[in-house]
C-alpha cells in the first residue's frame, strides 16, 4: 500500500511492479502530482557533493529515457547545463578541486574563470565574482509529466492506482501494520508506505508516530518573458548568494535558499490544499531579490508574473527521510525532501521497493535512514524551530565549529551545566548537546590546536570524556548471553571478557548497530553513541530478548564518564557510587556508569583527585585516540546496508560471527596514514588504485602535532593488499599507506 500519488509515491509504485511485487495500490486523496509535486522547480543537479545524492540523481536521468521507452510518454527532459558562480575564494578552491573527482566519477566538470561563467551565463554581471563551475550535464525535467509516465508504467505492470481517496487513519495492533481506513472503506495490507510530503506526518500520527519533518514556505520569482534570452540558457546555482534559478518560458525564475524561513503547519492547509499556493511574501523574498537584480541586471526591466509560494518539507539535517519507521512493523516512509523531490525520488523509490521486497536496499543508505534521528527531534517545537535554518545552513562553508542555533538545550547530561562553566563547546546530537571541546579564559585557541592539547594530555595524564548522551540499555537474565552472541559479531572469539566490542546484526549478517557490551553479574550492559539510540532500540524491539529476560532502558537515569590516560585503572577505584567500571584496553579506557544524581560527585572525585593530573576532553579528542587505533565507528566506518564480511582495521583478523569466522569478504576497512594536509576531521574522499574508485574514507583526522593524516578506509576486497592506493582531496592525489603508523 502506498499513500501519495506525488512523484515519490509514484516512483515507489512503478518500483515495487519492477521488482515482481504487483499487488500494490496507491492511494491519493486528491489526483496525481497535486501537493508538492505540481509547482516543484523541476531541476536536476547532477553533481552534488554528498555521494548519495550523486548516485540517486545519476540514477534518475540514466532511467528516464528508459521509462520514456517503456511508456510512450515524454518527461520533458532537457540538458542545458549549470554554471554555480561564486565571489569567494574559499568556495573557489573547492570548485577549482572538483573537476578531477568528476572526472573518476565518470561526469564532467569544468572550473570558470568570471569572464567564462559570463560567457557561460550572459545574464549575470560577473564584477566581483571570483569564478564558478561548469557542469554540463545538468538539465531540468517536467514534474507532472514525469508522474504520469511513473503512474502509466506502474498501471501497466498491474498497480491499482486509486484517486480522489483519503486515507483517515493507518491501523496497527501489537506493534504492526494492519490496514487502512479510506473514504472508500477498509483495506487490509501488512505493508503501508507513507509518500504523502508534508501531509506524511497526519497519517503516522494515527498510529502513534510522529516524523521528524515540518513545511516551510519555499518562494520563488516568475518573471514575464525577456528580449532576447536564450531558451537554452544554462541554469545556475550560488551557496553564498542562497539563489538558484533558470529559464522559464523565456522568463526566468529565480528561488532563494532561505536563512529564516517561515514554517507552516500541513494542518493549516486543509484537505483541500492540492493544487493550492500561499500568499506571496514580498517582505520575506526582498533580500534575496536585491541581491538577484545586483547578479543579473535584466531583472530591473523584467514584468514580474508571480512570486510563487509553495509549501514544502524539511527535516532536521536536510536530509530526507527514507525507510521503515520504528515502532510499527511494516510502516515505510518517503518524504520530506527538503526542495530536492524531483531529482532524489526516483532513486529513493527503488530504495523503498528493495526494502520491502529484499529486507534492505543494495546501497548504502544510512544518511537518508529516518532511524538516524531520535523521537525528541520529531515534537513539533523542535521540528518547527530547526527547520527555519536548514536551507540557509546548508549553504555555507562547512566548518567544525559551525552548529544549528535553534531547538538547543533539548536533552542535556547531569554534567551540563559543570562542563559549560569548564569551557566546554557543545554541539547538538539527537537532541543531546555534547561536549565537543574545551575551552579556557586564559587561551583563545583555535579548536584545532585545542583538541591536539586534549590529545596530548592522554601521553602524559588523563581526559575525563562525558558520555552520558550515549544509549545504554540493561539486559538481564540467565538466556541473554546465549541471545546476545548469537545476534552479534565480535572482534574476540574470548566471550568471558569484562567488555567486548559487538556489532549486532540481522538475519542477512547487516549490520545494525555497534556497541560496547559490559558484563554485568545477571546480564550485559550495552552502551552506543547517540546517534544510534533509535537503530539499536528498534533491533531490540525487533529482536526482542526471551520472554523471562529483562530489558531496562538506562539512557535518562543513568550517566556514562569515560576516562582516557595512563593512571585511569587508578581513578576508577577511586570512585563510589556507580553501577559499572570497566575497561576498555583497545583505547586505553576505562567506563565508569552510574545513576545521573551520583554523576556530579563522580565527576569531583576523578578530577579532583590528588597527584593525578586530570582534564575534561570533548568529543573531538575521543575521535583522535579512536581513529589512531584503527577501530570503527557505525554508521560511518561499518556500512549497515552490507552483510559484514569484511576485515577488522586495528588487527586484519576477520570479525566472528556466532564464533565463527565470517568468509567470502566483499569489503574490506584499512587504517592508513597520508601526507595528506587535512586540517582536522574529514570523511567522504574518494580512494583510488589504477585510475579507478575503490573506495572511500571512512573517518579520517589530522592534529597540529601529527606528522601525517590517519584515516580509516573502506575498499572493495578484490583490491590487492599490495596495491597502491591514493586519496583524492583538494584536487590532488594523496598516497596512503596501509596499515602503518605516522
Amino acid at each position: 500500500m502506498v499513500i501519495g500519488g506525488g512523484i515519490a509515491g509514484c516512483s515507489t509504485a512503478y518500483h515495487l511492479a519492477k521488482m515482481g511485487i504487483r499487488d500494490v495500490i496507491l492511494v491519493e486523496r486528491a489526483t496525481l502530482s497535486s501537493g508538492t509535486t505540481w509547482h516543484s522547480a523541476g531541476n536536476m543537479e547532477t553533481y552534488r557533493d554528498d555521494a548519495l545524492a550523486f548516485e540517486m540523481v545519476r540514477y534518475a536521468v540514466d532511467s528516464f529515457p528508459i521509462l520514456e521507452q517503456e511508456t510512450g510518454l515524454s518527461v520533458g527532459w532537457r540538458r542545458t547545463g549549470r554554471v554555480m558562480y561564486t565571489d569567494r575564494e574559499d568556495r573557489l578552491q573547492v570548485f577549482q578541486a572538483l573537476p578531477e573527482l568528476g572526472r573518476l566519477r565518470g561526469i564532467e566538470l569544468q572550473s570558470l574563470s568570471p569572464s567564462e561563467v559570463h560567457a557561460r551565463l550572459p545574464i549575470i554581471e560577473a564584477e566581483g565574482l571570483t569564478g564558478g563551475l561548469w557542469v554540463p550535464g545538468d538539465g531540468r525535467v517536467n514534474p507532472t509529466d514525469l508522474v504520469m509516465a511513473y503512474a502509466r508504467a506502474a498501471r501497466h505492470m498491474g498497480v491499482t492506482i486509486v484517486q480522489e481517496t483519503s486515507v483517515s487513519e493507518i491501523n496497527s495492533a501489537n506493534g504492526s501494520i494492519t490496514g487502512i481506513e479510506t473514504t472508500a472503506g477498509m483495506i487490509e495490507t501488512d505493508t503501508v508506505i507513507v509518500a504523502a510530503g508534508l501531509w506524511s506526518n497526519e497519517l503516522t500520527e494515527t498510529c502513534g508516530i510522529r516524523l521528524p519533518l515540518y513545511a516551510l514556505e519555499h518562494l520563488y520569482l516568475i518573471t514575464e518573458p525577456v528580449a532576447g534570452l536564450d531558451r537554452n540558457l544554462p541554469m545556475f546555482l550560488s551557496y553564498d548568494d542562497q539563489l538558484y534559478g533558470r529559464e522559464e518560458v523565456g522568463g526566468l525564475i529565480i528561488g532563494c535558499l532561505d536563512s529564516d524561513a517561515i514554517p507552516i503547519s500541513s494542518k493549516k492547509l486543509g484537505q483541500d490544499f492540492a493544487f493550492s499556493l500561499l500568499d506571496e511574501r514580498w517582505d520575506q523574498f526582498e533580500p534575496y531579490m536585491l541581491t538577484a537584480m545586483k547578479r543579473f541586471p535584466v531583472l530591473e526591466h523584467a514584468g514580474i508574473k508571480m512570486l510563487l509560494n509553495g509549501p514544502e518539507s524539511f527535516t532536521p539535517d536536510d536530509k530526507m527521510l527514507l525507510g521503515p519507521v520504528p515502532k510499527v512493523s511494516g510502516l515505510y516512509v518517503l518524504a520530506a525532501m527538503n526542495s530536492n523531490g524531483i531529482a532524489l525520488s526516483p532513486a529513493a523509490g527503488r530504495y523503498i521497493a528493495e526494502w520491502v521486497s529484499n529486507g534492505a536496499p543494495g546501497t548504502d543508505v544510512s544518511t537518508i535512514d529516518i532511524r538516524r534521528f531520535h523521537e525528541s527531534q520529531a515534537t513539533e517545537e523542535y521540528i518547527e524551530n530547526r527547520v527555519t535554518e536548514v536551507a540557509g545552513f546548508a549553504c555555507a562553508m562547512p566548518r567544525e565549529e559551525y552548529d544549528y542555533q535553534t531547538s538547543r538545550d533539548i536533552r542535556k547530561s547531569p554534567l551540563h551545566e559543570t562542563l559549560r562553566t569548564s569551557g566546554a563547546y557543545f554541539k547538538s546530537v539527537c537532541g543531546w548537546e555534547r561536549p565537543h571541546w574545551f575551552t579556557t579564559a586564559e587561551k583563545d585557541n583555535h579548536w584545532l590546536d585545542i583538541v591536539d592539547e586534549e590529545w596530548r594530555t592522554t601521553e602524559h595524564g588523563n581526559l575525563a570524556i562525558d558520555r552520558s548522551s550515549d544509549v545504554k540499555i540493561g539486559l538481564y537474565g540467565d538466556a541473554c548471553t546465549h541471545w546476545l552472541l548469537e545476534r552479534c559479531v565480535t572482534f574476540d572469539a574470548d566471550t568471558s571478557a569484562q567488555l567486548q566490542t559487538v556489532i549486532l546484526v540481522d538475519k542477512a549478517h547487516r549490520p545494525q548497530s555497534m556497541a560496547h557490551a559490559v558484563r554485568l553479574d545477571d546480564g550485559w550492559l550495552l552502551i552506543a553513541g547517540p546517534e544510534q539510540e533509535t537503530r539499536l532500540k528498534e533491533f531490540l524491539r525487533r529482536n526482542p530478548p526471551p520472554h523471562n529476560q529483562k530489558k531496562i532502558d538506562y539512557t535518562t537515569t543513568h550517566g556514562c564518564l569515560e576516562i582516557v590516560g595512563k593512571n585511569r585503572h587508578g581513578l576508577g577505584g577511586t570512585v563510589s557510587n556507580v553501577m559499572s567500571v570497566v575497561a576498555d584496553e583497545d583505547l586505553g579506557a576505562i567506563f565508569i556508569v552510574a545513576p545521573t544524581d551520583a554523576m556530579i560527585g563522580i565527576w569531583n572525585q576523578v578530577t579532583k583527585q590528588p597527584g593525578i593530573p586530570v582534564r575534561p576532553g570533548g568529543f573531538l579528542a575521543r575521535e583522535a585516540l579512536r581513529i589512531r587505533a584503527g577501530l570503527p565507528t557505525f554508521p560511518d566506518d561499518i556500512d549497515p546496508f552490507t552483510p559484514l564480511q569484511f576485515f577488522s582495521p586495528a588487527s586484519n583478523v576477520p570479525f566472528r560471527l556466532g564464533g565463527k569466522l565470517a568468509t567470502e569478504p566483499h569489503k574490506r576497512m584499512v587504517r592508513c596514514s597520508s601526507p595528506w594536509p587535512l586540517a582536522g576531521r574529514s570523511s567522504g574522499a574518494a580512494v583510488i588504485s589504477d585510475e579507478r574508485v575503490v573506495g572511500k574514507v571512512t573517518s579520517a583526522m589530522r592534529l597540529p602535532s601529527w606528522q601525517s593524516a590517519i584515516a580509516l578506509v573502506r575498499i572493495h576486497a578484490d583490491v590487492e593488499k599490495t596495491a597502491s592506493l591514493t586519496l583524492l582531496a583538494e584536487g590532488q592525489q594523496w598516497p596512503l599507506h596501509q596499515g602503518t603508523a605516522e
